[in-house]
């Protein structure tokens, strides 16, 4: 099932996370036949009005009137995927912020084909605005996305970050030095013992086979503190 949460980003963090000033707004049954917009689009109907004509509030000390701005919609990659009409992460564009492409090729095993992204030393192109409120078929936006046409839209920054945005950012290495207590003057709250991070390394090593090797340049470490930095 999917679950339309809605959070006021207008309160301070301290308030806009408490129960009673948030909104559940549909619970969706996960055969929605493909068509998620089917329970979105009375929701976007509300949106625009809220934006163009607004809303007023009576209140103890007098009328206020506002006008309400959607800035967010966000969830795991496969039901962003589906609001914003992207061809998912195995595809030949598989990131929804920028363009980076794949790689297809054999796996490992044999069985079937793979797409991978190969290490790069500058961060691909973001994608455009316009590739969302038109669509681009050719860098794997199948069509528009219905929340182009709110007045608040801006871009591929409405869904949220893409995790494996951030991992092909080089995140990953940062998040790894934070675990492996690389950063003495921090107080870490994901830090690990020395040994579990040895135990992980040594893991990853182990996984080297299931990586294709003609894909990525460079090789899997011994010292764990360097695992995750190829």
């Amino acid at each position: 099932m999917t679950i339309l949460h809605v959070v006021v980003l207008g309160l301070p963090a301290q308030e806009r996370y408490k129960k009673e000033h948030m909104l559940q707004v549909a619970i969706i049954p996960g055969d929605h036949n493909g068509d998620l917009y089917t329970f979105l689009r009375p929701l976007l109907n509300e949106l625009q009005t809220l934006e163009a004509a607004g809303m007023r509030g009576t209140c103890p000390d007098g009328v206020y009137s506002f006008n309400v701005y959607w800035m967010l919609t966000s969830g795991d990659i496969i039901g962003v995927q589906e609001i914003c009409h992207h061809t998912g992460h195995t595809s030949q564009y598989g990131c929804r912020q920028c363009r980076i492409k794949t790689i297809p090729h054999v796996s490992p095993s044999g069985n079937g084909i793979g797409h991978y992204y190969r290490e790069t030393v500058t961060m691909s192109d973001p994608r455009e605005m316009n590739e969302f409120i038109d669509g681009d078929k050719g860098f794997g936006i199948k069509k528009a996305t219905e929340f182009g046409s709110l007045e608040s839209f801006h871009g591929h920054t409405f869904f949220g970050l893409d995790e494996l945005h951030l991992i092909g950012a080089n995140c990953s290495r940062k998040i790894w030095l934070m675990i492996s207590g690389e950063y003495k003057k921090v107080n870490c709250t994901i830090e690990l013992p020395k040994q579990i991070c040895l135990s992980i390394g040594s893991a990853i090593i182990e996984s080297g086979p299931t990586i294709p090797s003609s894909i990525f340049e460079g090789s899997f470490r011994g010292q764990y503190y360097y695992i995750l930095s190829i």
